[in-house]
């Protein structure tokens, strides 16, 4: 189960894919109930033990998914400071916010 809370049986559908590549991906999505989310993953390979793995989710207005719907280059500087939850190996937990850009700096 998704640990978003905009509605009762949260459904996503990806409506533009920023970046993705095999250990990151950021997305703007989109739930049936038609809240935005931007949703983040990265995996950090770990040689000597388990890999990280660790999602993030952040709610959107409106005006926020249309920005990173129709720019050229979205600006996410904003998600620093938005709430969110994050699901890493430690579980869900509401943080004050993301990244604004991929490990590794793109």
């Amino acid at each position: 189960m998704l640990p978003i809370d905009c509605c009762t049986q949260p459904a996503l559908s990806k409506r533009r894919v920023l970046h993705d590549s095999s250990h990151a991906s950021e997305t703007v999505v989109q739930c049936a109930c038609e809240a935005y989310w931007f949703h983040r993953f990265h995996e950090w390979s770990n040689f000597d033990g388990p890999d990280d793995l660790t999602t993030w989710y952040t709610r959107l207005t409106a005006a926020e998914a249309e920005r990173l719907l129709t720019a050229d280059k979205p600006d996410l500087g904003f998600l620093p400071t938005k709430p969110s939850i994050m699901v890493d190996a430690n579980g869900v937990q509401r943080v004050d916010g993301q990244p604004d850009r991929t490990y590794g700096g793109t």
